[in-house]
């Protein structure tokens, strides 16, 4: 019998053909092979099986040759289904399919190794087949390394005690050899063996040079949209785990159970769990929305009554159980999710393809908010296909919804780069999914952003000399408008808002601060004291000039407490006012452009040319922390996960002083006993010590630095990447050392610096143009087809002073006219007005 070969008749006896048993084996293998290859329609039949054993039985050399030939059939079937591995995956759902490379090959590798194993344990017990197991004949290395095959080394087994050359021994014989036998080294790798494939790193769509390409119609933002819709999760699958109340088992349906779960998640949690507002809110939009409709509203009524233990044991089970997950588990998942990415992640713009910014919509959850949100807590429920509307270009597939569900609508709307959105209901704002970051739609927002920003050195000496005069002459209205544009000029500011309690978490700006935030101090100083953007406070004491700090004083006259400051003025009047004298003009312009010129300035200190990468990374990240604090960049770290992310640091640094106090010894005694191999071997060591211990203090020294400020929101938002950009080509430094792969990937144009003028030929790129240099020209990033006259080379002029009056008596005409429409829409310009504070990425837009 041949070891576990039932796909080709080998019953045939030694007289059907003249060919032994023994000599078989080979010639089944050589048949197969050709056999397989027929069927692919690869090769032509084989020779019969008697012209193949004449062959075999011709003489012992050609029998080695086939035996050779037989393991190359065998190999070349191993290449077949090593390569055609990737065909398998092609058709995951299709259970009936048969891949190719099974079809080919009939007995795969598990079956070898059963069959293998079974012929040996069958050698052992009986005395028939004691021949298998006897020792082999004494062979070349090279040949053992090329046969690491446990079924080659059985075939040549076999023919060789057919021919006589090795003594047959007893059972207790053999097992003798084999203890006494001596362990075989390692079998060299077979160069005809197929290769593993190393990893590949998931591809990333090419950049794409947008900058270079015609430009688009005016007000359009792309020509083509295409993209496969949003992604809207699973359905939440039960536990089962129960609610106690009052010490009783109470079961939960699947919506009950899925928000009961969600608040045990949080239910130790002091932020969340700890707050009596967000457990309020959430017990009463439990009991309203989801056990009513069960009546079971009317048992749970208390929610002190409610254990809820049953339920976060649970969840740190599971957590416990993903964080136990098989490797193959683990593989599904991301093969799972890599699936989901290719199908809903990118979008094609032009024919481009590139990245969506989260193509999966919100889950059911629990609102947190921001900072001392009135809503924490309330019950997020899950979003159906029929509230969300997709946006794509006319003539491009509809992506079909989940099975029984319809969109809400389609749309065609070329000025917006909006994929898909939907009424979210806790807020009631609408919101968007969106292209990722470092999608063309957003670099050419984020270049005509730092553009405009850039812009503004034209006309910031006219708004200076403005707000200057009015301090010194001008009424109470426009002494506080003065006072608002200096501190939005000089402290960054945001413009302030009035927010309203019962809807959001009452933050303060320019125009809202309020009596209570203000401290007017001695030697021209001022005191600002309040809760920012995100909750995050903001305290500073700033020294200011003589006629502000008078002013200053007399807004604070016969006001207490909640009394605002800036009584006279509002929002709208303050951006009015900043279009007058620009067009596009608004807080955010000017914090963007003094973030920028800070950095500059900063950078522009010290020559840094020619330092070391640590140095330099220090450096930049100290110019990057004073945008930081001037934009009031904050993050919360406790003194725990401080100690925590410092203490590994610090243990390196303990043990690397150790190493360099010791072999500073050594160094000193080498030294001594003229050893001078020993003494350079140890000086170099030293060196690299000393130079290890520097980086890892310096890295310490940046963490403590930064331990409350956020360097990262300047780094996106603010700071103009082609000033990070020039300043690394001009001292030498790696960009990758100060932006991280996702910054990179997000400011390609920044490398294009040349592209958006104002560069003074071979020198430096500048933020701020310098004296002599050509002012630049901004750049239209969405163009104009109707645009083709030549750009003038002369920078952007401000208005005529004499023309100022004229335009400031139209503009308070105007002002005055359309007041009564502005009242009805109050709360519309206060939402567009706070998309122009918003720091974050579009992803998390609304309205």
């Amino acid at each position: 019998r041949v070891h576990g070969e039932t796909s080709l008749d080998v019953s045939m006896s030694d007289s059907e053909d003249g060919v032994p048993l023994t000599k078989r084996k080979a010639v089944v293998a050589a048949m197969k092979s050709a056999a397989e290859k027929k069927s692919a329609g690869v090769a032509s039949a084989p020779k019969s099986g008697a012209a193949a054993g004449a062959s075999a039985k011709a003489s012992p050399a050609k029998k080695g040759a086939t035996d050779r030939g037989a393991k190359r059939a065998r190999d070349s079937d191993d290449d077949e289904e090593f390569e055609a591995a990737p065909a398998k995956k092609a058709k995951p759902n299709t259970a009936t399919a048969v891949p190719k490379a099974a079809a080919k090959k009939p007995t795969p590798k598990k079956k070898k190794l059963e069959s293998s194993s079974s012929s040996s344990s069958s050698s052992s017990s009986s005395p028939s087949s004691s021949s298998s197991s006897a020792p082999k004949k004494k062979a070349t290395p090279k040949k053992t390394a090329a046969a690491p095959k446990k079924k080659a080394k059985a075939m040549d087994d076999s023919s060789d005690d057919s021919d006589g050359d090795a003594p047959k021994k007893t059972k207790a014989a053999a097992a003798a050899a084999a203890s006494a036998a001596p362990k075989k080294p390692k079998a060299k790798a077979d160069p005809d063996a197929p290769k593993k494939e190393p990893k590949k790193k998931a591809e990333e769509p090419p950049v794409r040079e947008w900058w270079n390409e015609p430009p688009l119609e005016e007000g359009k933002q792309w020509r083509t949209f295409v993209h496969n819709g949003v992604y809207l999760g699973t359905d939440w699958v039960q536990h089962h785990v129960p609610l106690i109340y009052d010490g009783n088992e109470i079961a939960l349906n699947a919506e009950q159970e899925c928000f009961a779960t969600h608040f045990a998640q949080v239910c130790n949690n002091k932020l969340y769990g700890g707050d009596p507002k967000f457990r309020e809110n959430f017990f009463t939009e439990w009991r309203t929305k989801c056990l009513a409709k069960t009546g079971l509203d009317k048992t749970i009524k208390v929610f002190e009554r409610c254990d809820f233990s049953r339920i976060a044991a649970h969840v740190e089970a599971e957590r416990e159980r993903k964080k136990n997950r098989s490797k193959e588990e683990k593989q599904a998942e991301k093969a799972a999710k890599a699936e989901l990415k290719e199908r809903y992640g990118f979008v094609y713009i032009d024919g481009f393809k590139e990245q969506v910014g989260n193509f999966t919509i919100e889950p059911p959850g629990l609102f947190r908010g921001r900072g001392e949100h009135p809503k924490r807590g309330m019950l997020k429920p899950k979003v159906t296909p029929e509230e969300i509307t997709l946006n794509l270009s006319r003539g491009a597939p509809i992506p079909p919804p989940p099975e029984g569900h319809r969109w809400k609508e389609i749309k065609h709307e070329d000025d917006k780069t909006w994929i898909a959105s939907w009424h979210e209901k806790v807020n009631g704002r609408i919101k968007y999914v969106f292209a990722a970051a470092n999608s063309s739609l957003k670099q050419r927002s984020d270049m005509a952003k730092f553009d405009k920003a850039r812009e503004l050195q034209y006309y910031i000496d006219d708004i200076r000399e403005d707000y200057e005069a009015k301090l010194r002459s001008g009424t109470q209205k426009e002494k506080q408008m003065a006072v608002a544009v200096y501190l939005i000029d000089k402290l960054a500011l945001r413009v302030g808002n009035e927010k309203d309690k019962d809807e959001e978490a009452e933050t303060f700006g320019t125009c809202s601060l309020q009596h209570q935030h203000a401290t007017i101090l001695d030697e021209n100083r001022i005191k600002l004291e309040f809760l920012g953007k995100d909750s995050m406070p903001y305290s500073n004491t700033f020294t200011v000039t003589e006629a502000v700090h008078k002013a200053f004083a007399s807004f604070l006259r016969g006001k207490s407490g909640e009394d605002k400051i800036f009584d006279l003025i509002d929002p709208s009047d303050l951006n009015d006012h900043f279009k007058y004298f620009m067009e596009g003009l608004s807080a955010k312009v000017f914090r963007t452009y003094n973030a920028s010129v800070t950095l500059e300035k900063e950078l522009a200190k010290s020559d840094m040319q020619g330092a070391a990468a640590t140095e330099l990374k220090v450096y930049y990240n100290a110019a990057n922390r004073e945008v930081a604090i001037l934009c009031n960049h904050q993050k919360t770290v406790t003194d725990e996960s401080f100690s925590k992310s410092i203490g590994g640091i610090q243990t390196k640094i303990d043990a690397r002083t150790e190493a360099i106090k010791d072999k500073t010894a050594a160094l000193k005694k080498a030294k001594s006993d003229n050893d001078t191999k020993k003494a350079e071997t140890l000086k170099k060591q030293l060196e690299k010590d000393k130079e290890m211990l520097k980086k890892l203090n310096a890295e310490v020294q940046l963490r403590t630095d930064n331990r409350s400020v956020a360097l990262g929101t300047s780094k996106i938002n603010y700071m103009d990447p082609r000033i990070t950009q020039s300043w690394c080509e001009h001292v030498g430094l790696e960009l990758k050392q100060v932006f991280n792969p996702a910054l990179i990937r997000k400011f390609p144009w920044s490398a294009q610096a040349t592209f958006a003028g104002g560069h003074p030929g071979p020198e430096r790129w500048m933020f701020v143009t310098p004296p002599g240099a050509p002012p630049f020209v901004p750049k239209k990033p969405f163009g104009s087809a109707k645009d083709t006259k030549k750009k003038s080379t002369k920078g952007p002029k401000a208005p005529k002073p004499k023309a100022k009056k004229k335009a400031k008596a139209k503009a308070a005409a105007k002002t005055k006219a359309s007041a009564k429409k502005k009242a009805p829409a109050k709360k519309t310009a206060r939402r567009k007005a706070d998309s122009d504070d918003d720091d974050g990425d579009d992803e998390s837009a609304s309205g």
